[in-house]
């Protein structure tokens, strides 16, 4: 699972980005002010074992629910 290899690797995982290009997919490390400037996408928290909803959101879900 890349996001245990990650983290045996020492890595800020939330510096990685995945992109896709004709099919042909790479992962990249990132510096700060480069993830600041590309925002992790929902596809690249998931593949890395990070939070994909805010718990915001997932308070508000749970409150709607019937």
């Amino acid at each position: 699972m890349v996001a245990k290899r990650l983290a045996d690797e020492k890595t800020d995982a939330t510096r990685w980005r995945l992109r896709d290009v004709d099919g042909e997919q790479t992962w990249h490390y990132l510096t700060e002010e480069q993830a600041k400037e590309w925002p992790q996408t929902t596809a690249d928290k998931y593949f890395l074992g990070l939070p994909t909803v805010c718990a915001h959101r997932v308070s508000c879900i749970q409150l709607n629910k019937h």
